[in-house]
Order: C-alpha cells, then structure tokens, then sequence
C-alpha cells in the first residue's frame, strides 16, 4: 500500500503469516524489492502473524504485529463507530472480527493455560509421543485429497475403493482386490486413519497423489503429481501379468522399467487452484484431474488384478 504523507510517500508492505512457514531471507527480499520499486518513498514493513512472532531475521525498517493488535483496533473502531450499530460496515467489521479470534488468534484462557503446563511437566514423554503421531497439515490435506478422489472414483467405475495416507509423502488410492500382488502395512496416523472401517493395509498396486504446497513472493503455488506404484516382489507371475498388459498402454509402456518394482510419474501440473485454507477445502477441478490422470490406467488394473 503506498499512501502519502504531505510531500512524501510512504509504502507499507505486509507479509501476512498464518500457516505457512518464512522463506530464506523473506523479509529482506521484500524490503530489497520496495525499495527499487519505489525509490525515495519511507518504508514500512510489517511481519503479520497469530502470535507477534519474531521472523529468522528483521530487516530495520520492519516490525512484528500479531493479529490479536489487529483484532483491538477493530473492536475500539466498532466501539467508536459514527454508523449505526447495523449499517453495512459495521457488521462486515464485526464479522471479520469474529473470523479472526474464531480461525487465526489463539485467545488465551489461564485457567486452562495452567492446566496444560500442569499435565506437560506431568507426562512430557506422553506429549511428545502424541505430537509425532499427530497429522501434519501436509498430512490432512492428502487425506481429504485421497477421499474425494476415492468417491468420485466410485461414481465414475463402481465397485469398492479406498484411500490411505502416508505420513508426509502421499496419498495412497485403489481397490482391495489389487492386494493379488500382495500389500503393504498402512501407517496408523492419529485423527485420519483411525475409524473402524480405515485400511489396515494397501495393495503393492496403488496410485500415489501428490499436493506439494510451494511458497513463493506472490503467494502459495501448489504442485500436483499422480504416480502408479507396482511392486511384484511377492507375486512374480501375476507381476509378470500385470507388467504384460500395462506395456499395451501407449502412453507408458516406454517408461516401464524392467525391475520388480517401480514408481511410474503419470502426470504433474501447477496450474490447478490451491486447496483451501482448510485441508477438507479441495477444489472439483483438482479432483477431476487426479480421476482423469488415473483413467487410462484403471480398466488395465482391473482386468488383471480384478475388481470387487
């Protein structure tokens, strides 16, 4: 935002950060970019977070300001506003206000404060066994990509379908009835993996999605990759079978390789929407594109390894 100030104009810039982590020298790159942008303008660059944290480093003309600042001057402008309590941009502030303390400021509560350092100075170990098996953003948002991807599947060729995740890595999708090959142990995450009906296991013939979120100075980029596992360790002629029928598809018969198992990469674009800010927000269009980039593949996988 660049305003002016009697003769001088002065530029502030806000590098506004919720979930996603700093970038190497973040700051001062901005504060480098402002200044040959506007040359002779004051600058003003401001570190916006939940909490007022300090950034890995910060430049002179920068400042720290946590959202809850933000949220006190909303409030005392809502308190000294000249407009009637329910004119338009009163209630907009109102609700923005409550979006903020509801999804971005962490409100304190001492007494429930206390009780937490009372329970971690009781069971650390116990803390910290629970916060690594805990699911990583990364980890939610496979999660919600796998089970939307894995019910539009269903509509699209019937019969059963699921979807693991693996920690940190991907999203697993396929049917039970590829495990002819054999499967492999599903990891066990706290929160997604965990109802009654979840996989304990997956075929070693699965596809693997992929949404790789990507800081850049304009904003998220996020990547998407799809990829087909076949692993025929365990079942060398069914293998064998598999590998005969997926040398007919054109498109990767030149990129099979001749080993027992093999990671095929099927197909990655970065011009896809981003997932919402909640990882359950997963646009139709992503999802219509990991289901097309599969398509060629799924009657393949069925002839050979069948379909319940």
């Amino acid at each position: 935002m660049r305003v002016h100030y009697g003769d001088v104009g002065v530029v502030v810039g806000i590098e506004n950060k919720i979930d996603s982590p700093e970038g190497e020298d973040q700051l001062k790159r901005y504060q480098e970019g402002l200044k040959k942008r506007f040359p002779g303008d004051l600058l003003a660059l401001a570190f916006l977070t939940p909490d007022g944290v300090e950034p890995q480093s910060l430049p002179d003309e920068c400042k720290t300001l946590a959202y809850s600042t933000v949220a006190e001057h909303i409030d005392a402008a809502i308190s000294e506003a000249l407009q009637p309590a329910d004119a338009t941009g009163v209630i907009l502030a109102r609700h923005y206000l409550a979006a903020l303390r509801a999804h971005i400021m962490t409100e304190s509560n001492p007494d429930i404060d206390a009780i937490c350092r009372q329970l971690y100075d009781a069971h650390q170990e116990a803390w910290r066994a629970i916060r690594r098996r805990l699911p990583s953003k990364r980890d939610e948002s496979h999660f919600y990509v796998g089970s939307k991807v894995t019910e539009h599947l269903k509509k699209l060729y019937g019969g059963s379908w699921q979807s693991v995740v693996r920690r940190d890595k991907y999203a697993c999708v396929f049917r039970p009835a590829w495990s002819e090959l054999g499967y492999y142990e599903a990891d066990q995450i706290v929160g997604l993996n965990q109802a009654p009906d979840s996989p304990r296991t997956y075929p070693r013939v699965h596809f693997r999605l992929v949404a790789d979120r990507a800081e850049t100075d304009t904003g998220d980029r996020f990547q998407y990759r799809v990829r087909l596992k076949v692993d025929t360790a365990k079942n060398p002629k069914g293998g064998k079978a598999l590998v005969r029928a997926l040398k007919h598809v054109d498109s990767i018969k030149s990129k099979i390789p001749n080993r027992i198992q093999f990671t095929l990469s099927l197909k990655s674009t970065s011009k896809l929407p981003p997932l919402g800010d909640e990882p359950e927000d997963v646009p139709d269009s992503v999802v219509d594109w990991f289901s097309k980039n599969t398509a060629e593949l799924v009657p393949v996988l069925d002839s050979v390894l069948g379909k319940k």
